[in-house]
Formats: C-alpha cells, sequence, structure tokens
C-alpha cells in the first residue's frame, strides 16, 4: 500500500485521535494543561502524548526547512534529553512564569525554542 498524505488525513489521524481519547477520556474538551502533566507525569501514556507533541513540531520544524523558510527551533545542538526532560528544565527555571492550566504544548513548545534558539 502506497502511503499518502490522504491516508494519513482520512485513516491514519482519526484512529489516532481515537486511540489518545480512551486512554485520556476527560482530556477530550481540549489540551491537556500543566497541572494535568504534573499529576500524571509517571503514566507511559503521558510520554506517548508529549512525544506525539514534540514529534508533530520537529514536523513542523523540518517542514520549514524543506521550504527554506525560519526555523522554529535549530536543533543541532544536543539532542540527548527526552521531551519531558525538556519540559521539566523550561518548567524549573523560576523566571518564566507558567500558570498551572497553560496548555502543554505551548509550554513544550517555548521550551525547545528556549533550549535551541536559532541564531537569529
Amino acid at each position: 500500500m502506497k502511503f499518502s498524505l490522504r491516508l494519513c488525513h482520512k485513516v491514519i489521524r482519526p484512529t489516532l485521535l481515537a486511540l489518545f481519547m480512551s486512554f485520556f477520556p476527560h482530556y477530550a474538551v481540549g489540551e491537556i494543561t500543566l497541572k494535568q502533566y504534573q499529576e500524571n507525569r509517571i503514566d507511559d501514556r503521558m510520554e506517548i502524548y508529549i512525544n506525539g507533541l514534540y514529534f508533530g513540531m520537529f514536523y513542523s520544524n523540518s517542514f520549514q526547512s524543506i521550504k527554506e523558510r525560519e526555523l522554529i527551533w535549530c536543533s543541532e545542538k544536543d539532542l540527548t534529553r527526552t521531551p519531558m526532560e525538556i519540559i521539566d528544565a523550561y518548567i524549573a527555571k523560576e523566571e518564566i512564569p507558567i500558570q498551572s492550566d497553560d496548555p502543554l504544548g505551548m509550554i513544550l513548545l517555548a521550551a525547545l525554542v528556549n533550549r535551541y534558539p536559532c541564531a537569529r
């Protein structure tokens, strides 16, 4: 079977969404917040969710590079940290105001930009 974006949007994406909602039914109304992350951090499903966020952002950044557009972050530096470690390090910085109801996706994006800034 040939992979196509049409297949991704019609089959894979809804399947992954349904799978995610079965793991986190109480999060179906919106994105996971910092408070929910902290309460469920050791749950393997949380790591799966965060890795999904990370890979989506990674692919977006790769697409920017392919289209010769400005990158969101520049990750040619040390890539030994996991997305959860990057989030935790970012949260630990006291100078950055983060609220408990902030969406985890925005926190991860800010953490990546902060950890891997591009020379502009």
